[in-house]
Order: C-alpha cells, then sequence, then structure tokens
C-alpha cells in the first residue's frame, strides 16, 4: 500500500491512495490510482462510492489482477469452490467463459460442417479458407502444396478413413515418386488455444504390390508451434501413435506396415498437449526409392477433426487470460460492470467481481444465469457506473464516458 498527501497552492487537499499490481502491466509505474478527493467540495453523496474504493484497496486479495495460482480443471480461480473444469464463470464476472473464449466442454472444429470462407479445405487447388469456433478464428491453408507435381491431389471433407473423420488428402503414387513432391497442410489459430487435441490417420507402409497398388513409404512431417517457436513434445505425454508407426522423433513419423481400411488406430498419430499451439505445419509424402512414374495407386491420410479446451485469449496482454481476468481490456473499469446486467460498484465484491454467491454452475446468483458482454475488450468503451476521470462521479452520472474537469 503507498499512500500520498500533498497540498496545491489553493490549499485543495488531495489524497492519493494506490496498491502495487505486478501483473497490471497497462499501468504507469505499476500503481492504480483509486481515490482523488477535492476534500473543499467533498459530497456526502459520494461516501459509498469513496467507501467501496478504499475497500477495494483494503481488501484481502493481494492483487485484484492477480493470475489465478491453479488454472487446471481441478482449480477453483474465483474461489466459488466450483472447479473450474464445471465451472461456467471462471471470474465471477458474470460473464460466461464461452464468451471470454474458453467455454466449459471446450471447442470442435469439424471440417465437415463448419461454414468457410475463401474456399472450401476440401478443394482440390491452392485454397486458404477461414472459419471461426467460439471465437477462434481457424486458418486452413493447403498453398504449400507441390501441385505441379502432384496434379491429380484430391481432397475430401467430412470423410470417415480408418473410422475417423475428418478431412482426407490424397494423391497417385506416380507423383510422389521417392519424397520429391509434398502435401502441405497449415492450420492456424489466431489467438493460441491449450487442451488442443487431434489425430493424423492413416501412416502406413505397402511392401509389396497388390490389387490397389505397388509399394509405398508414407513419411508425415509434423510441426507444431506457438508464437512462431516450434514445440518440443514428448512421446507418451504429448503425443501417442499406433503399432504400424515409427516415430523418427523431431516429428517425423513413417509407417511400418499395411493398414486396411477398417476402424483401427494402428496408423495414427494421436495429439493430446497442453501448451498453448497457434500453428500446425503437416507435411505428407513418399519415401519409398521403388515409386516411379509407372507406379500404380493412391496414398492418402486423414486430418480429423480438432477439439481443445480454452483459447488464450487475452486482451490486454498482462499475462491473464480474459476468462480470468476481472478487466479484460485494462480500461480500470471492471468486466462485470461492462456487461448488460445493469450492475452498479454496490454490487461488486472486493476482487470487483459480483461476489462468491453462486448457482451450481459457478455463476454469481446475483447474474441469474450470466450477462451479455458489452464493452469489456474494448478500452475505448467503459461501462457506465464505472468513473474514467476519477473524481467519483459515475460515467452515467456525468452523463458522458469522457473524461470531463471536475
Amino acid at each position: 500500500m503507498k499512500v500520498q498527501i500533498s497540498t496545491n497552492n489553493n490549499f485543495n487537499t488531495k489524497i492519493v491512495m494506490a496498491k502495487r499490481l505486478p501483473q497490471a502491466q497497462h499501468l504507469n509505474s505499476n500503481l492504480l490510482q483509486l481515490l482523488f478527493l477535492k476534500m473543499n467540495s467533498f459530497s456526502t453523496k459520494l461516501l459509498p462510492f469513496a467507501a467501496f474504493l478504499l475497500l477495494s484497496v483494503l481488501g484481502g486479495n493481494d492483487s485484484i489482477f492477480a493470475q489465478c495460482a491453479d488454472t487446471s480443471p481441478t482449480g477453483d480461480c474465483d474461489g466459488d469452490l466450483v472447479q473450474n473444469g464445471t465451472d461456467l464463470d471462471d471470474d465471477n464476472d458474470g460473464i460466461l467463459d464461452v464468451d471470454e473464449g474458453c467455454g466449459v466442454g471446450g471447442s470442435l472444429l469439424e471440417w465437415g460442417t463448419a461454414t468457410w470462407t475463401g474456399g472450401d479445405p476440401g478443394n482440390d487447388f491452392a485454397t486458404v479458407s477461414v472459419t471461426t469456433v467460439n471465437f477462434v478464428q481457424f486458418t486452413a491453408d493447403n498453398s504449400a502444396t507441390d501441385f505441379g507435381g502432384l496434379p491429380s491431389y484430391s481432397s475430401a471433407n467430412n470423410v470417415s478413413f480408418n473410422g475417423t473423420e475428418g478431412l482426407l488428402l490424397q494423391a497417385p503414387l506416380s507423383e510422389f515418386l521417392n519424397n520429391v513432391n509434398s502435401i502441405r497442410y497449415e492450420i492456424s489459430f489466431d489467438t493460441p488455444v491449450t487442451g488442443l487435441s487431434f489425430r493424423i490417420v492413416d501412416i502406413d507402409k505397402r511392401t509389396t504390390a497388390d490389387a490397389n497398388g505397388d509399394p509405398f513409404t508414407d513419411q508425415v512431417t509434423i510441426t507444431i508451434s506457438n508464437g512462431g517457436t516450434p514445440l518440443v513434445l514428448t512421446s507418451g505425454t504429448d503425443y501417442t501413435f499406433g503399432s504400424a508407426v515409427n516415430d523418427l522423433t523431431g516429428g517425423v513419423f513413417q509407417g511400418n506396415s499395411l493398414v486396411n481400411d477398417v476402424p483401427t488406430s494402428d496408423g495414427d498419430i494421436i495429439y493430446t498437449l497442453t501448451d498453448p499451439v497457434d500453428n500446425l505445419l503437416i507435411e505428407f509424402t513418399n519415401v519409398d526409392p521403388t515409386v516411379n512414374a509407372a507406379s500404380l495407386g493412391n496414398t492418402a491420410f486423414l486430418i480429423s477433426n480438432l477439439v481443445w479446451d480454452c483459447s488464450n485469449r487475452d486482451t490486454d496482454n498482462d499475462g491473464i487470460e480474459d476468462s480470468i481476468d476481472n478487466d479484460s481490456d485494462a480500461d480500470g473499469c471492471p468486466d462485470a460492470l461492462e456487461g448488460d446486467g445493469g450492475f452498479t460498484l454496490a454490487d461488486l465484491d472486493g476482487d470487483n467481481s459480483l461476489g462468491d454467491t453462486v448457482d451450481a454452475n459457478g455463476v454469481p446468483t446475483i447474474a441469474a444465469g450470466g450477462q451479455n458482454d458489452v464493452s469489456s475488450i474494448d478500452a475505448n468503451i467503459s461501462g457506465g457506473e464505472c468513473d474514467d476521470d476519477g473524481d467519483l462521479l459515475t460515467n452515467t452520472e456525468e452523463g458522458s464516458l469522457g473524461t470531463d474537469p471536475d
């Protein structure tokens, strides 16, 4: 706590009470100015407002913007005794987690049912396809594929292959030759996601010619990144693979035996990630040296539907995800007052939430199931019950959301 008292030339006394907030990177010198009183013009009607601000400073929390210590499903970020894994509002601001990028039950990208712009990801030509799932923009890009060397490349959406649904990509063996041409598919998220799970299906090997075609050896290289830096992944923890697949390490996998088109995971590489991810690059080719321009048959693989727990949406870049940040845009106005619930400062707890009296879903009962977001991620717009200029008059009382000389 820091208290400063100073007197200016006209004898107005200014009391500034501030608190160090290590997580509030948007504040100069990490100080939050909470109270500014002109004592010679102080009005008793402002006492409740002043009392609230004092309680906010003197409350038991070391930092009202502090990062949650345990964001796991069994943690309890808001201290309301409802675990994160079932809590629909992990910061008790009344704005549900699903509206802050982290809904209970996670998010699902189904290749065949999503609405795409820019083209369908199942197109047989260079296409950059974009869709949005729970506020996360998802981009699928096949434009780096060697279309010149793979003129018969084809793909199909909403396909079931070896018992898994997803996006199927294939080309004739005769066009792959020996590690000459590749299918390249890049998937990106506009904000990192955590808890990402997906499969690469049917990485296998045919050793002798049969009715379906000549020998081949599939090889796939999978690079998973965040912020341009590839993740270092651990076998058995971050991914597993079937018996028909060899792990060559470094994200490179190669088929070792044939997998017929039957429900099986023998040719699958299965990812279950915990670290944030914003980019996947999948490169598929054939490395069998016997393949030539006369080779018969196709080789193919499938990218499964993708599931993730949360997007790491952090509007103010303070290191705290919006779903557990009580001031997501760092405008000084608590998120609870930037929804459509009509709440006032008197409704807030000492941590700028709507309190810890919650329903079975972890939503403050005062919010009656939750409120819609209005301006919690727009720093240019503040709630009417906040005080942008620190003069102890709410924005509504001043008749505008701006500052004034009062």
